[in-house]
């Protein structure tokens, strides 16, 4: 069961930016709960923590009303996750390439 506690960490972790990708949230938060809350299952939200892009406008809104942030704290939650694996994705590309890009 989680409880109101717990909800308030996550968001003050959040609002100060100790939260910086969505998949953060779950190392101190059952996964459970947001699987209850988004009415999904686990192996579909498993797929989402890793693979931000599938996550759905409507979700990021109930789950920023659930940890009483604001959506645009939440969405910047998601789309730092989506950059981090761009980036990755753009070093990995040129490790096996051997190019000279840097990302910065």
């Amino acid at each position: 069961m989680v409880t109101e506690k717990q909800k308030l960490l996550i968001k003050s972790m959040i609002e100060r930016g100790d939260v910086k990708v969505f998949r953060d949230i779950f190392e101190f938060f059952p996964i459970t709960a947001i699987i209850e809350l988004l009415n999904t299952n686990h192996k579909t939200l498993s797929k989402n923590i890793v693979n931000v892009d599938n996550i759905r406008v409507s979700q990021i809104r109930i789950m920023a009303d659930y940890f009483g942030t604001s959506y645009q704290a939440f969405f910047n939650i998601i789309v730092n996750q989506m950059t981090e694996k761009k980036k990755l994705a753009i070093k990995s590309k040129s490790v096996t390439t051997g190019s000279s890009m840097t990302i910065k």
